[in-house]
Order: C-alpha cells, then sequence, then structure tokens
C-alpha cells in the first residue's frame, strides 16, 4: 500500500510541473493511513483479510424516524419522557399506522415513519402513550372495541399541542361534533353505536382513518390502536410471554411516576398541562389533606401579602412593556413574582423522630405548593443552627439540627433578617415555646403538630395532625 502511495505521487510529479506542490499535498497519504499500513506488513497481514472484517449493518433498529420522533415528543413533553422510553418498540411492516399493545409494546413500520414528518409522528407516539396511562385497555370493560376507541381517542386528543401536530385524518373532538374537556366514558355515553359506526372520518387518535391524510398515512390501516385501547390481541401483536412486555408492576411504577411529573410540571407552570392530562395525574396521585391545607392557608397569607408589596400579581408594573398594547402606546405588564417564603423548623428537645419526619414532609408539601422554587429553611430550637436554601426536603434531612430548649422568637427574628425579606414565615412547631409579643411585620403562618402548645392571636395556624 505504501508503495502504491508513492508511484502514485511520483506520477502526479512528472504530469503536473507548475502544480506540483499541490498534487504532492493531495497524493500523500495520511500518516495514521501509512503506519497502519507499515503495520499490517510488519506482522505479516495482507489486505485480504480486511475484507473479513464484520461490517455494519445495513439498516438500524429502531428506524432513525422513529428514534428523532421519540426525542422530539419528549423535548415537546418533558412530563411524559419515562412513559415515552418505557415502550419497546417492535418492528411491524405494513401495518400502516403506529400501534401499541397493553403491555407497553408500540408496533412501527418504517415505511409510515417515512411518510410523515417528525412532529406527527411525536404526536402519534404520544397519543399511544396515552392510551396506556389512562388504562383505556382497563376501562373498556364490556363496551363496544371499535366505539370506545374513538370515544378514548376523543378524550386524548383534545390537547391543543397534540391536536396542531396531529394528522389531519386524526379523531377530534370537534370531528364527532362534541365538546372537548370530557372522559372516554362521557364521549362513549353522547355518541350512538350507529353514530359511531358511520363516522366519516374512521379513525382511531393516532390516525387509523380510511383515507391518507396530509403528512403521510395509508389506505388499509388497522381498525383501532391496539389493544392499549381495549379488547384481545391483535393478530400483529407479539405474544404476551415473549420476553419484551413490560411487567404490571413496572407499569404502574411508570404510572405513579409520571403523573408526579405531570404536577410538578404544572406547578413550576401554570396551564402549561391539559385539563384532562391533570385530572389524570391527581386521580393517580391525589394531593394529601395536609398539602391542601397549606395550599390554602397559603395561598391566602400570599394574596395578603403580595397585595401590598410592588410588583405583585395584583397591580401592574412597569418594569415590562404589556404585550397586548396598541401600536405606539406603552402600557405596564402584569407581573408574577416568584413566591419568597421562610420555613422555621422546630429542632428543640421535644420533637421526637415522628414530628421531625412530619416537618420535612410538611417542607416538601410548602414547596410544592411554591412550584418548586428553592425556599429558605432555618432550623431553630433556642438558637439558629443553620439557613438553608432548599427545593426539596432531601437535603434538610443532615441539616436539621437542634436537641436545646425551644424559642421560635430567634427564629422568626432570623427569618425577619433574611434578604430579601420573606413575603411569609412558616414556622413549623409544636407550639411549646414563647412568641414575639407583638405582631411582626411578615404574615406568619404556624404549623401545629399534635393538639397541644399555643399559638398567637396574630398568626394563622394551620393543625397537622
Amino acid at each position: 500500500a505504501v508503495a502504491e502511495a508513492l508511484a502514485h505521487r511520483q506520477t502526479a510529479n512528472d504530469a503536473t510541473t507548475h502544480h506540483s506542490s499541490d498534487v504532492l499535498r493531495l497524493a500523500r497519504p495520511p500518516a495514521r493511513a501509512k503506519a497502519h499500513a507499515l503495520g499490517l506488513a510488519r506482522h505479516g497481514t495482507s489486505s485480504r483479510s480486511s475484507q473479513s472484517l464484520p461490517s455494519a449493518p445495513s439498516q438500524c433498529w429502531p428506524p432513525r424516524e422513529f428514534v428523532l420522533a421519540r426525542a422530539a415528543a419528549a423535548k415537546t413533553w418533558p412530563y411524559l419522557g419515562v412513559a415515552l422510553y418505557a415502550m419497546t418498540p417492535v418492528r411491524a411492516d405494513g401495518l400502516g399506522t403506529v400501534s401499541c399493545d397493553a403491555h407497553w409494546r408500540i408496533y412501527v413500520d418504517p415505511a409510515f415513519f417515512a411518510s410523515v414528518n417528525t412532529p406527527q409522528a411525536a404526536a402519534c407516539i404520544v397519543h399511544e402513550v396515552m392510551h396506556l396511562l389512562r388504562s383505556h385497555h382497563e376501562r373498556c370493560g364490556c363496551r363496544d372495541v371499535r366505539a370506545w376507541n374513538i370515544a378514548a381517542d376523543a378524550e386524548i386528543n383534545d390537547d391543543r399541542t397534540l391536536d396542531l401536530m396531529l394528522p389531519k385524518w386524526a379523531v377530534r373532538p370537534r370531528s364527532l361534533g362534541e365538546p372537548e374537556g370530557l372522559t372516554a366514558e362521557e364521549y362513549y355515553q353522547r355518541a350512538s353505536a350507529k353514530s359511531v359506526g358511520q363516522d366519516p372520518q374512521d379513525g382511531a387518535g393516532d390516525g387509523e382513518g380510511g383515507e391518507t391524510g396530509e403528512g403521510g398515512g395509508t389506505a388499509n390501516k388497522p381498525k383501532d390502536c391496539g389493544s392499549c385501547c381495549g379488547g384481545g390481541p391483535r393478530e400483529y401483536e407479539a405474544p404476551a410471554d415473549d420476553g419484551t412486555a413490560l411487567p404490571s408492576h413496572s407499569a404502574e411504577a411508570v404510572r405513579h411516576s409520571t403523573a408526579r411529573a405531570v404536577i410538578e410540571h404544572e406547578s413550576r407552570r401554570r396551564g402549561s398541562v391539559p385539563d384532562s392530562l391533570l385530572r389524570w395525574a391527581e386521580s393517580v396521585i391525589p394531593p394529601s389533606r395536609e398539602e391542601q391545607r397549606w395550599r390554602a392557608a397559603l395561598l391566602h397569607s400570599l394574596r395578603a401579602a403580595l397585595s401590598t408589596m410592588p410588583g405583585s400579581p395584583q397591580v401592574h408594573s412597569w418594569a415590562r412593556q404589556s404585550r397586548h398594547a396598541p401600536p405606539g402606546i406603552i402600557l405596564p405588564a402584569r407581573r408574577s413574582p416568584v413566591p419568597c417564603i421562610a420555613v422555621v423548623a422546630d429542632t428543640s428537645g421535644s420533637i421526637t423522630g415522628v414530628d421531625l419526619a412530619t416537618i420535612l414532609s410538611s417542607i416538601e408539601s410548602i414547596i410544592r405548593v411554591c412550584g418548586r422554587h428553592p425556599q429558605r429553611v432555618i432550623a431553630c430550637d433556642a438558637e439558629v443552627h443553620s439557613v438553608t436554601r432548599a427545593d426539596g426536603s432531601k437535603r434538610l434531612r443532615n441539616r436539621m439540627i437542634g436537641g436545646g430548649g425551644t424559642d421560635m422568637r430567634v427564629g422568626i427574628q432570623a427569618a425577619e433578617a433574611l434578604r430579601p425579606r420573606p413575603q411569609a414565615i412558616v414556622v413549623l412547631t409544636d407550639g411549646y415555646t414563647p412568641w414575639p409579643p407583638q405582631k411582626p411585620r411578615t404574615p406568619v403562618i404556624v404549623g401545629l403538630l399534635g393538639r397541644g402548645g399555643t399559638v398567637p392571636d396574630w398568626a394563622a395556624c394551620v393543625r397537622i395532625d
């Protein structure tokens, strides 16, 4: 190989004289290639052995279009990431659409993904995972599978983002002449079996229509979304015991993880999650009584505190121009400042291990109510031991230092001295403590552990049983 390269370089030098330097630079073999050739010659390896090396597969699985579509879906709906990647892709040539079974296996037709664009394919994948998350195969019961499939599709496709990304042949509530925001059971009750059977769309949510819609699809699509929407296994589905099915306990763990992610995403960005999906998440993980009480007490106190502060959501602010102002007119915009809470945690000797666990759980609920924004937590008995800025209770477990006497006056004073000044102070204590004789400038909410202790009249009280 080196000899051939040198001969090629010599021929180039003889043929071109005025451009010899350029030809030499182009014809000279790279140093790495020359060293590799010398190494092969030294070890007695011929070029024929290189032909026996294994060649790369001609087609990868899953197809590139499916990989890109699933990544785009996880980026558009980040709270569905765990569920999207819990599905196992199974090859299904000639299927003509996307389908899924009750065991979290998604059936992928490479020709279908090649015929639609990435947003449409992402919306189809999200539609299928919604069937699994909402347990449509269990909720179907003894209903007509075809009619139930269309009703379940209408329940899923009322998401505005999903509506914009799905192909035209997808079923939507308006294509059935029904309002948005209903459950699959309500859609099923409102539609008779005859009207569903004569639906001109004749399709399910991921495009099981009879016509080819914009962006792809074929005329021989299956009649439903698969066994993920009810009924028995379809003829193209893999056996349940082939090792690719997701176990039932793992599927339930995926549902709980996704529901928690949906609730946390909604707490950070209000209105970013569809109402139907938020209702489903709260049905899987309902807010605890304690969190509901904290939510009511905190919202009441925060409204009172924010209404008197500059830049509060109750007033307009000139810090930013309104986007809805007419051309040539400058109007103030409405602002939603981040809640700023200071939590004073009682770590005195009277706080038992159970009380400490309750305090950490209450702090987690408070932070969740505040939209997962980091809040400052003060560990205090008769003196302040630590001030931690935390977005959850995990980092606080090792910071709950104390064991001495009890004086929450010190913790409240430390909270008022923080900068920026908190909009509300939450004191978690058993109530066996002296209190400031006068009402502090900052609103105070007392989370009282147990049924003993005292709370001053100027503080709002939330009892934690």
